[in-house]
């Protein structure tokens, strides 16, 4: 997957424009071949955090679903800034790459190639998606990045 100039593995520092301090819209996608086999692409956007542990816990690492895109077709190669291509459903979260003031926000995008297209309705749940779309996915390709707000 490549968004930005950046590929597969490589991590980049997600541009202003795309966070709530620019004009917080989605930045474009760009990815190549697909599976053969593959029905469906979904999109999530994971922001990854120390989690909330108690006194005298281990501190352990979570993953968030900040954002999530469903209904892709297998034949495009691109989603455009700001814009879902034709049959693409945009999940419950409001898209934002906004971490507290002062904080390095760490993200992940995930591209998910299915097996079988799922149906799902405008304002879907994307931890509910996401739980469907791992036992279909067929391949995925992950994207890291960055934000750090002034």
């Amino acid at each position: 997957m490549v968004s930005g100039g950046g590929t597969a593995g490589t991590r980049l520092t997600i541009p202003v424009r795309y966070t709530c301090d620019g004009t917080n819209t989605t930045p474009s996608f760009r990815w190549g071949a697909v599976p053969p086999s593959t029905a469906q692409l979904a999109l999530f956007l994971f922001k990854i955090g120390p989690s909330v542990s108690g006194p005298g816990s281990a501190s352990r690492v979570e993953a968030t679903i900040e954002w999530a895109v469903a209904g892709l077709f297998p034949s495009i190669h691109e989603i455009p800034a700001g814009r879902l291509p034709h049959g693409a459903v945009a999940g419950s979260k409001r898209y934002s790459i906004c971490p507290a003031k002062g904080e390095v926000g760490n993200y992940v995008f995930q591209l998910n190639a299915l097996s079988h297209p799922l149906a799902v309705k405008p304002h879907f749940e994307a931890n509910t998606l996401f739980r469907d779309v791992e036992s279909l996915t067929v391949a995925s390709g992950v994207f890291t990045s960055s934000y750090k707000r002034t």
